[in-house]
């Protein structure tokens, strides 16, 4: 296993589980990539970025999160709370109302539960948001976590299972012999195996020994994190394109998410970002003014060209799950299922014909 993201983690999980053995190699720390620098949204949605089929493997993925959860706490003694807090995608004036109620349509159509409210309504929810609303989308089953606290208990089943878990590992090549791939070269060490899985995120495509390419990018998001003299809302907002998200915390933090960047690998949070994060804010919560200000971070997202992840066999002795974009945690219970799937030779519980690794190929 080559990553020791959200993914990766809950793929090793899933594999010792099944009784297989597992060496994880991480080239800096478990979960210190993208994985902890994010907001832990587990938000599906059709999108105009992410037709139907994405947002049912996104529904169908959150709807494994709690038995994903209760096997880490069972194995682990460790419990990693998922909160069902709701999200109100907030729809503000000059946007057209029937365009809200058929963004409404169009997500339970593909099985996610959506709720129109007039602005009455949102502000019986949420009396503190301001603006001229047109309305807005309850989504009751969009939920949140800790998503570093979830990576690391993930990955620390798999050790209690037998895993081996090797921090500071750079893989830098694979090792192919015959046209099968039967390991990876480490900078100072070789290791031997029946099949590798490639989850690095970002870096994903920089593996050396790939047979093709693998078209995955970073994106760099960023967040800040503040903490309120007292609590402003009980959901998440969202109010595109003003504010991303607007997340409450267990411990009354609240967290503003996210920017969308092309910078390379660039992870260092800057004074602009922060800016534009605060200033769409306090076009919705302006109470927000009084927050304490506590930080910002940065974190790395793999994007593909058709914004869907790469899943799959990529060549012989070599499985691929990278390219989540902005959705990778709420992707990684299915995802570990799928892959740990392909290496047992069974059917996966979904089609990924879409996903296939070979898509992008000339």
């Amino acid at each position: 296993m080559v990553g020791g993201g959200a993914i990766g983690s809950a793929i090793a999980l899933e594999l010792t589980q099944r009784g297989h053995s597992v060496t994880l190699l991480e080239r800096q720390t478990i979960g210190s990539g993208a994985s902890s620098n994010n907001a832990g949204l587990l938000v599906p949605e059709v999108r105009p970025d992410a037709p139907p089929l994405m947002a049912r493997f996104w529904q169908r993925s959150l709807e494994e999160y709690q038995p994903f959860l209760q096997a880490i706490a069972e194995i682990t003694g460790t419990t990693v709370p998922l909160e069902v807090l709701g999200r109100l995608q907030v729809w503000l004036n000059g946007e057209a109302p029937e365009d809200l109620r058929n963004h409404a349509a169009i997500q339970r159509e593909a099985g996610i539960r959506a709720e129109v409210l007039d602005p009455a309504g949102v502000r019986a929810l949420e009396p503190k948001l301001v603006g001229e609303l047109v309305g807005a989308i309850l989504f009751p089953d969009h939920a949140r976590l800790d998503s570093a606290a979830m990576t690391a208990s993930a990955a620390d089943a798999a050790r209690k299972l037998g895993a081996t878990i090797r921090e500071g590992r750079e893989v830098t090549s694979l090792i192919v012999e015959r046209g099968r791939v039967c390991g990876v070269q480490l900078r100072s060490e070789s290791i031997a195996s029946d099949w590798v899985v490639l989850c690095a995120g970002a870096a994903s495509g920089s593996i050396r020994g790939l047979a093709s390419t693998l078209p995955v990018r970073p994106v760099k998001g960023q967040i800040l994190s503040c903490r309120p003299p007292e609590q402003q809302i009980r959901t998440i907002v969202a109010a595109p394109p003003v504010i991303g998200g607007l997340i409450p915390q267990p411990d009354g933090r609240m967290l503003i998410a996210s920017t969308y960047e092309d910078a390379g690998f660039d992870v260092r949070p800057t004074a602009g970002a922060a800016h534009d994060l605060l200033a769409g804010a306090l076009k919705v919560l302006p109470d927000l003014r009084h927050a304490t200000l506590e930080g910002g971070r940065a974190g790395l997202r793999p994007f593909t060209p058709d914004g869907m992840p790469i899943i799959g066999q990529a060549q012989d002795g070599l499985l691929v799950a990278t390219g989540h974009g902005r959705m990778g945690i709420v992707s990684t219970p299915l995802t570990a299922k799928v892959v740990a799937d392909l290496v047992d030779g069974r059917e996966p519980p979904i089609p990924l014909e879409a996903f296939r690794p070979d898509r992008f190929a000339s």
